[in-house]
């Protein structure tokens, strides 16, 4: 099945400014998405959906692709189906391209492991008649805290 990861990474936070491109365990946020797409067969292309030269070119170093740059109007807080949304209208409108699995990443969930992607992956191709598979987990602290 055609699939593209779309790595959602914003130049605005909150709480932390360029976030995505702050150093954890000597790597940069955005490397650990870019990564692990990149590292799972059944994926064909890694984008990087960002509204930051910065963050753009860092992409771009790290291997993925950065075909458009993200319009103002959802680069704040938005809902990240809009994000997703926007790069699939890109593909189709301006490449003729549509993948039948659109797999969204952030760089604020650097831990995700390989597995869990790979078991969602195969989920919705033995369930044709799912739209979406998500992966959760027990919270074991207080919401606020995490």
């Amino acid at each position: 099945m055609r699939t593209v990861a779309i790595i959602h990474a914003r130049g605005g936070s909150k709480r932390i400014p360029l976030k995505n491109i702050q150093e954890l365990a000597g790597l940069p946020l955005l490397a650990y998405p870019i990564r692990l797409a990149r590292n799972i067969a059944g994926i064909d292309r890694v984008v990087v959906s960002t509204d930051h030269p910065g963050i753009r070119e860092l992409a771009l170093n790290y291997g993925a692709e950065v075909p458009f740059i993200r319009p103002a109007a959802i680069s704040e807080d938005v809902p990240s189906e809009l994000v997703t949304e926007h790069a699939l209208r890109y593909f189709i409108e301006k490449e003729g391209w549509l993948p039948e699995i659109a797999l969204t990443l952030t760089p604020a969930t650097p831990f995700t492991r390989t597995a869990d992607v790979e078991r969602g992956l195969k989920l919705l191709e033995e369930h044709p008649d799912w739209d979406s598979v998500v992966t959760v987990r027990r919270a074991t602290e207080f919401p606020h805290w995490m």
